[in-house]
C-alpha cells in the first residue's frame, strides 16, 4: 500500500484507486524543523520499501528522487530488494532497517498525525496489534494504510467509509504481512486471510466484502488485479498450512 517515502517520488500503493494521488513532498516546517534527510538516506528508505514489498529503486536522479520500475518476479524483487537496502545503508552508514521512525514520519507530515502505541490500536472497538509494532495514524495519507519498516500507517478517514469490518481489519493486517512476510503482495494478502481465519474475525462471508472491495484493482507494478488476487486469497484461506 502507498506511502509518503522520504523522496519526490511516489511509491505504488494497495490498487485500488486511493492510492493513485499526486507526488508527496514534506510539508513545509515552522519553529524547529526536522534535521534534513540526505537523498541517498532517501533511496534507502525506498530500497527497504522494496524489501517489504512497496515498489523498487531504479535509479536516482540528480534531485534526489528515486524511480521505480516493474520487477516481474518474487525472487527477482526480493533479491534486487536486499541488495539495493545494502548497498545504500554501506554508503550512507545507515541502520539496518533504513527508512523514517515514527517520530520522523509524524515530524515530517505534521497536522493532526499521531502515533498509536503497541497494545493501543481499535478498530471500531476491535483490538489490533502487529507484534510489537506501533501504529501511526495519518488522515491526510493517500491511501487506506502503508507500512515502513518497523510501524503501520492507517488513515482513519479513508477507513471510516468502509463499513465492513472484517475489511477494515484485513487492511491491518496486509500491511501487518509485509513486516513479517516480506515483499511479496500476494504474500501479505495470504498472512491477512489467514490471519483472520484464524483469529475468528474473517469468516466466508467476510472474505466476500474483502473481494467486493478489491474488485475495482487494477494490475500495476506490484499487484495483480482485484479478481486475481481474489482467488488467490480464496485459495490461501482454504489453506490450513501457514503461509
Amino acid at each position: 500500500m502507498c506511502a509518503r517515502a522520504y523522496s519526490s517520488g511516489h511509491v505504488t500503493g494497495l490498487g485500488i484507486g486511493a492510492g493513485r494521488g499526486p507526488r508527496w513532498t514534506a510539508p513545509p516546517h515552522t519553529g524547529n524543523p526536522a534535521p534534513p534527510i540526505s537523498p541517498t538516506a532517501r533511496c534507502a528508505a525506498i530500497a527497504k520499501r522494496a524489501q517489504i514489498g512497496e515498489g523498487l529503486r531504479n535509479s536516482k536522479t540528480q534531485d534526489g528522487a528515486c524511480r521505480v520500475q516493474r520487477i516481474a518476479s518474487r525472487q527477482q524483487r526480493t533479491a534486487l530488494g536486499l541488495l539495493l537496502l545494502a548497498t545504500a545503508a554501506a554508503a550512507n552508514g545507515a541502520s539496518a532497517e533504513g527508512g523514517p521512525t515514527p517520530e520522523e514520519y509524524v515530524r515530517q507530515v505534521g497536522g493532526d498525525a499521531q502515533i498509536v502505541p503497541v497494545g493501543k490500536l481499535t478498530i471500531d472497538g476491535h483490538k489490533v496489534v502487529c507484534g510489537t509494532r506501533p501504529t501511526v495514524l495519518d488522515n491526510t495519507l493517500d491511501d487506506y494504510g502503508a507500512a515502513f519498516p518497523g510501524f503501520l500507517i492507517l488513515n482513519p478517514k479513508l477507513l471510516a467509509r468502509i463499513k465492513s469490518l472484517p475489511v477494515k481489519l484485513w487492511i491491518h493486517a496486509h500491511e501487518c504481512g509485509h513486516q513479517f512476510r516480506g515483499p511479496d503482495e500476494e504474500t501479505a494478502d495470504c498472512f491477512a486471510v489467514q490471519r483472520g481465519r484464524r483469529q475468528g474475525w474473517l469468516t466466508p462471508e467476510g472474505l466476500e466484502d474483502v473481494c467486493l472491495f478489491m474488485a475495482p484493482a487494477k494490475a500495476d507494478n506490484v499487484h495483480f488485479t482485484g479478481t486475481q488476487r481474489c482467488e488467490a486469497m480464496k485459495a490461501c484461506y482454504a489453506d490450513r498450512s501457514i503461509r
